[in-house]
């Protein structure tokens, strides 16, 4: 059996735990995971413009979320969308992007990880060099399936809860539901920064209840 792929996971401000402790918690088959300390991050400047961040002893590869790497080491990168890489505003200025694309094009820089769809198209719509985008690959987030009990007689209740709308896939999560609930009998209980227009395209299913977030 071939020896595992080490990978040094950097945690930082756009650390999800959901997502990066399931990864230390249940990594691929084959990898392993472990935090790495850094030298300098976006943590320690918070009026950096972009992300940036060098990291002591890395193993084989550097995993790093929505943050340059300095290192001349090989690093991957997950992202939410193009915004996620320019510090805490997460302001988008063609400057900026001239920054990014020195870091995306180099040689170290061996995968972009896009969460969806929508962060792929986010980058897509700004970045047009075919050797970065060559690099962007969208692997959805996962957790493990937890077993669970369904109560005898109820009905299944499906939670949604996020904020960017358009980001957070609300729109598909909406029509995907819409689909299935003609056939299956559930709820959906959607909570976040819906558009009105929306809520209207949805007002004539009485299986769907909208919150507003706080």
């Amino acid at each position: 059996m071939n020896k595992p792929i080490q990978v040094s996971l950097c945690k930082n401000l756009n650390f999800h735990l959901s997502v990066h402790q399931t990864l230390l918690e249940n990594p691929p088959q084959n990898v392993e995971y472990s935090f790495i300390n850094s030298r300098f991050s976006s943590n320690d400047f918070p009026f950096n413009p972009i992300n940036l961040g060098y990291f002591f002893n890395p193993k084989q590869i550097i995993h790093s979320n929505g943050v340059h790497v300095v290192n001349k080491s090989s690093w991957v990168c997950d992202f939410e969308d193009l915004s996620y890489f320019f510090g805490a505003k997460r302001k988008i200025t063609n400057w900026k992007i001239s920054l990014s694309k020195r870091f995306f094009s180099s040689h170290h820089c061996k995968k972009l990880i896009a969460m969806s769809e929508y962060a792929k198209q986010s980058m897509q719509e700004k970045i047009k060099e075919k050797q970065i985008l060559e690099k962007i690959e969208v692997i959805y987030p996962s957790i493990p399936v937890k077993e669970f009990s369904k109560p005898n007689n109820s009905i299944p209740t499906l939670i949604y809860a996020a904020r960017s709308f358009e980001r957070k896939g609300g729109k598909d999560v909406l029509k995907v539901f819409d689909a299935l609930n003609k056939k299956l009998d559930f709820n959906l209980k959607f909570i976040g920064d819906i558009p009105q227009n929306i809520k209207s395209n949805y007002s004539n299913n009485k299986n769907i209840e909208f919150f507003d977030t706080l």
